[in-house]
């Protein structure tokens, strides 16, 4: 086990731990080695290299080396050595080079030892000590302490959770947004949005995780109402606006799963559906927001299933905001002509497709809701708008949310009430 634990966080002969998400080649002979020695059973080898000759892809094999790592901390139970191994899991993380595959895959392997340890001080130390020394402004950094405090949470839930809420509530850097917002951005104030984004997602990260009973627990409180307070401390860039989003967005996923639609409080379920047509309603179309406008519609969607409060009349000026933010674009040709970045070209045009079906979807789901807030006619309405317009561009983006509309309304949708007809149904 010795030899094991040495090869798989960090020993000379493979660094199988270290390096296997950052240089999996050197995993392979790692774990030969060990078996030809016999200090790997069979069974094991095959789970790691994969059964028929079939070689793992570095997902893969992060998934099955934290698994391996899981099952062997619950078999061991040496809360003193899994102690151990967590110090030494930290300070390896703590020198590993930012951005690097290898640090990525250590926040995952210290959360899942941190999840194993019964010693909860020593948990939260960890916890607060590596959500203070990270640099979030580095994307993989912020993904890596989101994955470190989700990855403990799966068995320390309450106590990721009142660790994220006092990081929030007593870190200087997160302080500091209200202090820089209106001067001149300074690194401290970059690294200050950063935190508090990586904080917002780790909270909505941790709702997808959660078991039901934890969801409808802590989901109004301790999460939604924490990701509101955080974004209102926060500067208003599109960066902030894409990560709240997106928290928004994995919230409602997590109580849908959850399945008790109705629990969630009426006032803060509205006040988070103000937010994102608020999102939509002063986001610039231009890329990357094109991305920002995509998850605000999935969101949307998401939200509307969970029994909105929202009246026929808000309805369909949330719809109309939706329209008036994505149909009225450039033509394909005028966007690539204007984006000089092939790429970002290529992203900025998908996104405005993905947009435009997920539209259709959310009229769609609103249709289907009973009761719904809203009707046919009342849909038809808010599109005749486009469906007349005089660009050719505009009406077949608008054609194609009916088209989405339709597919997904094939089965039938009761009509609330009978209407005159109007010219896009007929």
């Amino acid at each position: 086990m010795a030899l094991l634990g040495r090869c798989l966080w960090g020993g000379t002969d493979g660094c199988l731990w270290s390096g296997c998400s950052h240089q999996l080649p050197w995993a392979r002979p790692a774990l030969q080695q060990l078996f030809c020695c016999g200090l790997v059973p069979s069974k094991v080898f095959v789970f790691f290299l994969g059964g028929k000759g079939n070689i793992p892809d570095t997902a893969e094999w992060e998934r099955r080396l934290l698994q391996f790592l899981r099952a062997s901390l619950e078999t061991i139970g040496d809360d003193a050595w899994i102690k151990r191994l967590s110090c030494a899991l930290s300070q390896r993380l703590d020198s590993s080079p930012s951005s690097s595959g290898e640090k990525a895959f250590l926040y995952k392997a210290l959360g899942t030892t941190l999840g194993a340890c019964q010693e909860l001080p020593h948990v939260q130390e960890n916890l607060l000590h590596h959500l203070t020394r990270a640099q979030p402004e580095e994307p993989s950094e912020a993904q890596g302490i989101i994955a470190l405090v989700c990855q403990a949470a799966d068995s320390h839930f309450r106590l990721a959770l009142e660790t994220l809420t006092t990081f929030a509530a007593t870190s200087s850097s997160v302080r500091g947004l209200r202090v820089s917002r209106g001067r001149k951005t300074t690194q401290a104030s970059r690294r200050a949005e950063a935190t508090c984004r990586a904080v917002m997602l780790a909270h909505s990260s941790m709702a997808l995780r959660a078991s039901k009973e934890q969801v409808l627990a802590h989901v109004e409180a301790d999460i939604a109402g924490n990701i509101l307070l955080l974004s209102i401390s926060s500067s208003q860039n599109l960066q902030t606006n894409l990560a709240l989003a997106q928290s928004i967005l994995e919230v409602g996923c997590a109580i849908h799963a959850a399945g008790n639609l109705g629990s969630f409080h009426p006032v803060l379920k509205h006040k988070l559906l103000l937010i994102l047509q608020n999102l939509m309603k002063t986001t610039l179309w231009d890329f990357p927001a094109a991305s920002l406008h995509l998850k605000v519609i999935l969101a949307l969607e998401q939200w509307s299933k969970l029994e909105i409060s929202f009246s026929s009349k808000e309805i369909c000026s949330l719809l109309s905001d939706c329209c008036r933010a994505i149909l009225p674009l450039p033509s394909a040709a005028e966007q690539t002509g204007e984006i000089r970045n092939a790429e970002q070209a290529v992203l900025q045009l998908q996104s405005l497709h993905m947009a435009t079906k997920a539209l259709g979807r959310l009229m769609a789901v609103l249709l289907k809701a009973k009761p719904s807030p809203v009707d046919l006619v009342d849909i038809a309405e808010v599109l005749w708008f486009w469906l007349s317009s005089d660009d050719p561009w505009v009406c077949k983006k608008a054609l194609q949310v009916c088209a989405q509309l339709l597919e997904d309304c094939r089965d039938g949708v009761a009509f609330q009430r009978p209407a005159p007809l109007c010219p896009v149904l007929a």
